[in-house]
């Protein structure tokens, strides 16, 4: 099968501001703000790789994306962080329907860390990324995907929200249709906007499930927990189209909507 073809995209406007370069007694960190702004091209989804750092988007930007990236670089000496951080770079290639927005690195640096707040224009479908930070996705995206560890991830999604984390609390708010979340040792709250008919799956560990609906809530549920109560599943309309899988242990698992 052959390979999709990948275009490497330019960077529009490239800035960056003064390097602070601190000692920790074993190593050394250089750091650096970047400001990039990609063309959209025509693409369907943006995939966005961090490391280590929070991913913050909201809506924005035309037919263009700015990304704001916070960059560090860790080396035995100071100068061998800054040269480092003064060879890694933001960009962007295209593959196919994917704009993927990530950072180039030298060879053999081990110790890095980006972290980006992202301009996307609405009904882009979003892939976020990224480990020990933080995902934050503010205005109501059709797709979103969202993937960390140790931090929390808050998204608003107006179609299919696919999220995943370990040991961060998950929210998601907004028009969904479908959602997968999975977390543990931490809450997960849902607002759903409007009637819901849809297919949910929740499941975390050691943190209460807490999911509501502003319109009528059509579906059937399962819901478990251990050490946790269980409220508000009963009264669900058990109609046909929707349905809603409810896991946690030692905590509560509440479901609310009007009557």
């Amino acid at each position: 099968m052959a390979r999709p073809s990948v275009l490497a995209l330019p960077v529009l406007l490239f800035t960056s501001s003064c390097v602070i370069a601190i000692g920790d007694g074993a190593r050394e960190q250089a750091r650096e703000e970047r400001h990039a702004t990609f063309a959209l091209d025509g693409a369907a989804t943006v995939r966005v790789e961090g490391r280590n750092g929070s991913l913050r988007v909201v809506q924005g930007g035309g037919g263009e994306i700015d990304c704001e990236a916070l960059l560090t670089a860790w080396a035995d000496t100071r100068l061998e962080a800054e040269d480092e951080l003064a060879a890694m770079a933001v960009v962007a290639e295209r593959s196919g329907s994917v704009l993927r927005i990530h950072v180039d690195i030298p060879p053999g640096l081990h110790r890095w860390a980006a972290a980006m707040n992202l301009r996307v224009p609405a009904g882009i479908a979003l892939d976020l990324d990224t480990s020990n930070g933080r995902i934050v996705v503010e205005d109501p995206f059709p797709t979103v995907r969202a993937d960390t560890s140790n931090a929390a991830v808050e998204v608003r999604c107006a179609g299919r929200a696919e999220l995943a984390t370990s040991n961060g609390s998950v929210a998601l708010s907004g028009p969904v249709a479908d959602f997968d979340i999975h977390t543990s040792n931490a809450s997960v709250t849902v607002d759903l906007i409007g009637d819901w008919s849809g297919r949910g799956e929740v499941r975390t560990s050691n943190g209460a499930i807490a999911l509501s609906c502003s319109g009528r809530l059509r579906a059937a549920a399962t819901a478990s927990t251990s050490n946790g109560r269980i409220r508000g599943v009963e009264n669900l309309r058990r109609e046909a189209g929707g349905f809603l899988v409810l896991r946690t242990s030692n905590a509560d698992i509440t479901v609310s909507a009007p009557d």
